[in-house]
């Protein structure tokens, strides 16, 4: 049983262009596009270890920094306080879980292969699956 954080940067980015329709008539059409900076978790681990092997699941709360924005392409005018065209950056915290294994190399060095499922919260749609391998090292006794 532990407690584990991380820090992750990235550069995560997707897009996409639709066209809008307002009662059947294609009024134009935009683009959302969003860009992921760092993905943070902090979370428990519960596992069961034999020999130099430790399985274990993993649950806590996550942090993700993103920006999003959207722009119109045709038909649209932009900043009417109908339809703004703007970015937003923003921190949302959601929820982290997953399942790895863990093999002692020597008492303070370790490997893992760990998968862990992200997901921001109600107020963003993000939505990630990573797979991860790491090697830790110790402190102490």
């Amino acid at each position: 049983m532990g407690l584990e954080g991380d820090f992750d940067w990235t550069s995560m980015r997707g897009s996409g262009t639709g066209a809008v329709v307002k009662l059947g008539v294609l009024q134009g059409t935009a683009t959302i596009s969003s860009k992921l900076s760092s993905i943070s978790t902090l979370r428990t681990r519960v596992g069961y270890a034999q020999d130099n092997w430790l399985f274990y699941g993993t649950v806590g709360v996550a942090l993700t920094n993103d920006v999003s924005s959207f722009t119109q392409t045709v038909g649209f005018a932009c900043n009417t306080g109908v339809v703004a065209c703007t970015s937003k950056a923003d921190w949302h915290a959601g929820l982290a879980a997953g399942a790895g294994v863990e093999y002692g190399l020597t008492p303070n060095l370790s490997t893992k292969l760990e998968y862990l499922w992200v997901g921001a919260g109600a107020a963003n749609t993000l939505r990630e699956n990573m797979l991860r391998v790491g090697l830790n090292y110790r402190f102490g006794g």
